[in-house]
């Protein structure tokens, strides 16, 4: 879906603005959208979506730079890896050494961090990460 909207110059002529809407909000449920465009969830609040699934309300959130977290009963469903987040993940398991993970705020680091101190615990309940 795409919407036009169409300011008045101070002629007679409109400047036309094309907006792709699937493309900025992604596949989010319409009544969340709802909430966004009463401004009752602005920039600066943290998200926190129970029942998060795949992710398919947190995408426009997390372009936007919102802090955003998610919870789901299937563990699985809540994991999602971007490609770049499972190459690094591979690096980091078939490499040895200190490792500092970096990224900005929402480019999906925590999840990285995580599965690898799940790792490391799994081969060693002892080790420590910090």
């Amino acid at each position: 879906m795409v919407v036009a909207s169409r300011r008045r110059t101070g002629t007679s002529r409109y400047n036309a603005r094309v907006i792709d809407l699937p493309s900025l909000l992604g596949p989010i449920d319409i009544y969340l959208l709802d909430q966004v465009l009463r401004g009752r969830i602005v920039p600066g609040q943290r998200i926190f979506d129970a029942g998060c699934g795949g992710g398919r309300n947190l995408g426009y959130f997390l372009r936007a730079g919102f802090e955003v977290f998610g919870v789901d009963a299937e563990p699985e469903a809540a994991v999602a890896l971007s490609t770049e987040q499972q190459a690094v993940l591979a690096r980091l398991h078939a490499e040895t050494g200190t490792f500092v993970l970096f990224g900005t705020t929402g480019s999906g680091k925590t999840e990285v961090y995580l599965q690898c101190v799940q790792r490391l615990l799994e081969q060693d309940p002892q080790a420590q990460a910090i």
